[in-house]
């Protein structure tokens, strides 16, 4: 028998894309969305809401807790394209997006 496997897509983005405050904000225990830090700490995983008035929530959430704007426009972008996850570590890359120095 061949069991069949739910999957979700997950964007892969380096934290170059993002503040180095976001960096630390991605760390903290309450953290909104975030699933999981993986076991040597290089990545974290975030939910990404897919419906439009919980992704305003959440936005607004986000903004509240202290994220940047470039941050934020990442989210944004994610929920536009329906990708259910994130992962914020050093070896993702999105060209297109600004870049900061940590």
């Amino acid at each position: 028998m061949e069991y069949k496997f739910t999957t979700y897509r997950i964007a892969d983005v380096s934290t170059l894309h993002i503040q180095p405050r976001d960096g630390e904000l991605l760390d903290a225990e309450d953290c909104p969305l975030r699933l999981a830090t993986t076991d040597s700490k290089a990545g974290t995983i975030l939910s990404v809401p897919l419906d439009p008035e919980d992704w305003q929530d959440e936005k607004r959430t986000l903004m509240e807790f202290g994220f940047s704007e470039a941050f934020i426009n990442i989210m944004q972008a994610l929920h536009d394209q329906q990708i259910e996850y994130v992962r914020f570590d050093a070896d993702g890359d999105v060209d297109e997006w600004p870049q900061f120095d940590w």
